[in-house]
């Protein structure tokens, strides 16, 4: 069988379609199919980290399980917006999208909307069935100030509406 070449162009379209794809996943919750199709179900060290959750989720059916039951925390999603957004090639076969987006949810816990900047790294790798997600991280910019003592205050970059 002949060696394909690396089209760069080619497989950072096909790698941006699977990031719009995510991105209305997130835009259409709580409907989880979409998103549970963009995962590599069959890649052995999967990893996911919400912002949520203490500790990453490393396996496939944990990401499943997470997905399922996303709307015991989180009813909507009404802004995914991205501000800033790179690719970077680590072989012709994986890859890292690292954005910056604003996000803006309701949550079933809270009577307020939550809104603020999110900062995504997602590990993809092409397999047989295209590009998936194989590692996935979210966290929010923790802030610090000292106020007039020399006392240090930690918080979120998020604000409640």
């Amino acid at each position: 069988m002949p060696e394909q070449t690396f089209d760069k162009q080619r497989e950072l379209a096909a790698i941006n379609d699977l990031y719009q794809r995510w991105r209305k996943a997130w835009l259409s919750f709580p409907d989880t199919t979409l998103m549970l199709t963009l995962y590599d179900k069959d890649f052995d060290g999967m990893l996911y980290q919400s912002e949520e959750n203490p500790s990453g989720l490393t396996t496939y059916k944990d990401v499943v399980d997470y997905w399922h039951n996303a709307h015991n925390l989180l009813a909507t999603v009404t802004d995914w917006t991205e501000m800033t957004k790179s690719v970077s090639f680590l072989a012709p076969t994986v890859a890292i999208i690292w954005a910056e987006i604003m996000t803006e949810l309701t949550t079933t816990v809270m009577p307020e909307k939550i809104s603020g900047k999110m900062r995504c790294s997602i590990g993809v790798r092409k397999g047989a069935h295209g590009w998936a997600i194989v590692h996935y991280h979210e966290s929010r910019q923790l802030l610090a100030a000292q106020d007039k003592a020399g006392k240090w205050s930690f918080f979120v970059d998020l604000t409640i509406k």
